[in-house]
């Protein structure tokens, strides 16, 4: 990430993690499916360091605390809210059904 700087890397797996997110959608196939997920997570590993280094970076001593720590309860509640999104369309649209707990 140094080597290329941090703008251009968090652009650049933005772009590869929408790209990733294209193929199973056109063409529902495992063949398609696997390989485009291999993508996705590569690039949303690589998203959270890259906003890190742009954070440290741009932002003063105590706005770099704040946003640090934004960042890390966003990305938290983002996988919650992924979860919730995910079993409505299952139950919703392809008719998979939760046991109740």
């Amino acid at each position: 990430m140094q080597r290329f700087g941090a703008t251009r890397v968090f652009c650049a797996v933005v772009a590869l993690l929408g790209n990733a997110q294209m193929p199973p959608t056109l063409l529902p196939v495992a063949t398609v499916m696997l390989p485009a997920q291999h993508c996705a997570v590569l690039a949303a590993t690589i998203i959270v360091p890259a906003l890190v280094a742009i954070i440290a970076t741009y932002n003063p001593t105590q706005q770099q605390a704040t946003a640090v720590g934004a960042l890390g309860s966003m990305r938290a509640g983002g996988g919650v809210i992924a979860l919730l999104i995910g079993s409505i369309c299952d139950t919703s649209f392809a008719g998979i059904s939760y046991p109740a707990c």
